[in-house]
């Protein structure tokens, strides 16, 4: 296990030189992850674009991983009062996670840097904060927040905060000014709730997560700077965002929109002709909007485009239930999703889909064929249906026949 960390800090002495010469923090992550592979230190399952879905350990090297963690103080996982006070006594321990409710005000230790609970249904944030002081991450989006204590925003060395069910959330939030990821409970309170326009003034968010309930507003003009590193945003939009939002999303990779109402206004920035600035996009969700399928080609423009799911598309009112693709378009598309759709015809050719592996179709009760051309894409691995008519489960059957 030592020279395993002795390897791994050499590596990584290599990796930050990597990282300065332009390589993002997630792109380092995930090499630091594929070398552990590459070792089988760790196993692995992934989608079918071949990215790391969930991650295990075999059990010798959890075991050593776990002796030498807490020979070092590294990590401690509290499980009971005992392993609480053992923690309280040691000044070294810098990382905790827990499963269940503790008495945490009695908790001193102004060393922590990561706080990680897995479980907790009572409202917990407010028991324990005051006697943090350095956090740099603290998750706890399995909790029921409520409100957010003040003593939150006092935590300015916090990177990465994950938040349960919460019942508001306060312009104070940008006094986080080192925060990179902010993530709330997408499964949290159906409650309308807008996302404070301080959002839009924290300048090193990476990855901003939040639920469909939540609407994030339109920045206002010249009150802020263009959120330059920000890379994922999940969530719905208010239908008054315009094509200025682009300008302050620039590098964004992983997009998922929500549109709340059915009317016939679609938001000018999600416009095809405006989502192609969005040169660096791979991964596009597209919710209860209005597009119509002859807008779909302006996505299969984006150079780096792998990942597409349609989830009521397009709306019910729409007309046109047709998609016919042509060639040039979606060359890294690799996995595409539709999801209650009233899609009756799709014409496409192999070569509009030069990457495709996964097809996933679900309450597309309209289409009653996959195209023709679906089957002859030689690097198709996957179609997977349900809630389907009968005629699009036997076409489905005979690809899978004429590819064996």
């Amino acid at each position: 296990m030592n020279k395993l960390l002795e390897n791994n800090e050499s590596s990584m002495a290599k990796k930050v030189y990597k990282c300065l010469k332009g390589m993002s923090l997630e792109e380092e992550a995930e090499e630091c992850l594929e070398d552990l592979v590459r070792k089988s230190l760790v196993l692995v399952t992934r989608n079918t674009t071949g990215e790391i879905k969930s991650c295990s350990l075999h059990d010798q090297v959890r075991d050593s991983c776990i002796r030498k963690t807490q020979e070092e103080m590294f990590l401690h996982n509290v499980t009971d009062m005992y392993h609480l006070q053992k923690c309280i006594k040691d000044k070294r321990l810098r990382h905790i996670s827990t499963i269940s409710h503790h008495n945490f005000r009695k908790f001193q230790s102004p060393t922590i840097h990561t706080f990680l609970c897995l479980h907790l249904k009572d409202r917990f944030i407010p028991a324990f904060l005051g006697s943090f002081r350095l956090p740099r991450v603290l998750d706890v989006v399995c909790s029921y927040v409520g409100s957010l204590p003040c003593q939150l925003f006092e935590l300015i060395h916090l990177k990465y905060l994950a938040l349960g069910t919460l019942d508001d959330i306060p312009a104070a939030i940008s006094t986080l000014l080192n925060l990179q990821t902010l993530i709330i409970n997408p499964k949290g309170s159906p409650l309308r709730r807008n996302l404070p326009l301080e959002i839009w003034r924290m300048q090193q968010l990476r990855h901003l997560v939040f639920p469909f309930s939540y609407k994030l507003l339109n920045p206002v003009d010249g009150s802020t700077l263009p959120l330059e590193n920000l890379q994922t945003l999940s969530g719905a939009l208010d239908p008054a965002c315009n094509k200025k939002i682009l300008k302050m999303i620039p590098n964004l990779k992983e997009l998922e929109i929500y549109f709340e109402n059915k009317t016939d206004h679609v938001p000018n920035f999600i416009y095809p002709d405006q989502l192609e600035k969005l040169k660096q996009l791979k991964k596009l969700s597209l919710v209860d909007n209005l597009f119509s399928w002859n807008d779909i080609h302006v996505i299969g423009s984006l150079p780096h485009h792998q990942v597409l799911k349609l989830r009521a598309f397009p709306n019910y009112y729409s007309q046109l239930q047709t998609w016919k693709t042509t060639d040039g378009e979606f060359p890294q598309l690799k996995f595409l999703q539709i999801h209650d759709s009233c899609l009756e015809h799709w014409i496409t050719e192999s070569s509009h889909f030069p990457r495709f592996k996964c097809l996933i179709l679900r309450y597309c009760w309209s289409l009653l064929a996959i195209s023709d051309g679906i089957e002859d894409i030689p690097t198709l691995e996957l179609i997977n249906m349900s809630h389907t008519s009968k005629s699009l489960a036997d076409s489905a059957k005979q690809i899978q026949l004429e590819q064996q």
